[in-house]
């Protein structure tokens, strides 16, 4: 991931993680992309806060398989508003994030995936700080992790069923059936 001109917070699930050159050595660098290992098993909502100081910015976001990339999926917006980062915030009102006008350099691309589009909020601000957000991500795991996601879902199926994100018992008791039948 990099921002065009700085990373100022992330919040992966509504937590912050600090932005510190321990963990994001290249925060203050856009031509050099930083990496950040996502640790959670279940991926609700990856949210940026970025700085750009002059000419065209935005930020840029890939994993490796294509899961997380920026483009049309994301909101971006310039206004600060409360809570922009939690898993409930409601984000029906912002705009759907635009491709910056400046798509990096070749240096910076290549390190990326080659489909990830640098995004920016819809005025493709020159001088601002931007928000930009993207729940809607969804279960995000290995299939050598299901069996035991199952059966810590058969005791806290909360922790299973997305309620934040209002999926039905139905769609839990479906994903229980199929890999109950799946060979040990």
């Amino acid at each position: 991931m990099s921002v065009d001109n700085e990373l100022r917070e992330l919040y992966v699930n509504g937590l912050n993680i600090p932005v510190v050159p321990a963990t994001f050595p290249n925060a203050l660098l856009w031509n050099v992309p930083d990496t950040y290992k996502l640790t959670c098993r279940v991926l609700y909502v990856l949210a940026i806060k970025g700085w750009n100081n002059g000419h065209y910015g935005g930020l840029v976001v890939s994993t490796p398989d294509n899961y997380i990339l920026t483009n049309k999926t994301w909101k971006c917006n310039i206004t600060y508003h409360s809570g922009w980062y939690k898993i409930k915030y409601d984000d029906s009102l912002w705009p759907v994030a635009r491709y910056g006008s400046a798509q990096g350099d070749s240096s910076i691309n290549s390190q990326l995936s080659p489909i990830v589009k640098w995004i920016i909020d819809p005025t493709d601000c020159l001088n601002c700080i931007f928000y930009c957000v993207n729940d809607t991500l969804i279960i995000s795991v290995q299939v050598n992790d299901i069996r035991a996601l199952v059966c810590m879902a058969l005791f806290k199926p909360e922790c299973f069923c997305l309620p934040s994100i209002g999926l039905p018992l139905l769609f839990c008791i479906t994903i229980f059936t199929y890999f109950e039948k799946m060979p040990a």
